[in-house]
Formats: structure tokens, sequence, C-alpha cells
């Protein structure tokens, strides 16, 4: 995937976790720690290469012509993945709405407010459990 997205344009590590977050609608985003490690091999495996920047830019990563030779061997496969990470994003815009969010966020402060008051019962926290379970089988109902 990361030969896929450097097929399209010379890109520097954040650029391509950028890419993979704005592919997949911000549902993933690899790590820098995955990343430059792979970036690291695919330049010892002559995929890719370093085209020269201007001074003091972050470094891009480009493909060489045996890196493009693999993407058009595999454009399948990454047209494939790429549909997935669509998917994702997908189900990020259905499921990650600013409403929920802040419900969610909502209902975490006044959980954690109400169990750290003094004087609270043992039961609270299975009560709150109950209350929480209850809503979880109504959403589902939906």
């Amino acid at each position: 995937m990361v030969l896929g997205l450097l097929a399209s344009e010379p890109q520097h590590g954040y650029q391509l976790i950028r890419s993979f977050a704005a592919k997949s609608g911000d549902a993933y985003a690899p790590s820098p720690g995955v990343i430059y490690p792979l970036l690291t091999l695919l330049l010892d495996m002559e995929l890719v290469g370093r085209p020269q920047g201007e001074p003091g830019t972050r470094q891009l990563y480009a493909l060489t012509d045996t890196g493009t030779a693999e993407v058009e061997t595999n454009r399948a496969a990454i047209d494939a993945l790429f549909a997935r990470l669509g998917a994702m994003a997908q189900i990020a815009a259905r499921t990650d709405g600013a409403p929920v969010r802040r419900a969610v966020h909502n209902l975490r402060s006044a959980v954690v407010e109400r169990l750290g008051r003094e004087g609270t019962p043992e039961s609270l926290p299975f009560d709150v459990a109950a209350i929480i379970d209850a809503a979880t089988q109504q959403i589902e109902r939906l």
C-alpha cells in the first residue's frame, strides 16, 4: 500500500501516515514506528529511492523503476486494499458522528464525577453499569 501511495507522487513519512488516515476516514493511521522502518526496508530492497529535495525539507521517498514494476504487478491487490480503507472510511463516517462523541464524552464525565463523590455506596458502580447496559440494549434495537 505504501508503494501504491508513492505511485501517485513522492511523499515523506508523515505524508504517508496522513494519506492512510485520509483514505480510511481517520479510522487507521500507521505509527511512525511502522512507516519509517518499512521505508528503510523498501530502500534496501531498491523499491523506493530518495530524490533530492530542497535543503531543510523532510526526506521524500519515491518509487524506483523496480518499485513501479512491483506496483504494476500487484495493482489488483493494492486496489483491493485501498478499497478496504475506503470501506473503513464509510463506516467511520456513519459511526463516528459528532453528536455521539459528545454524548459519550458527557456520559463518561458524569460517571467519573458521580463515582468519585465521597460517600458513594459500594453498589453504585453496579447500578451505573446496569443503566449503561440498558441503554446499550435500546441502541441495539434501533
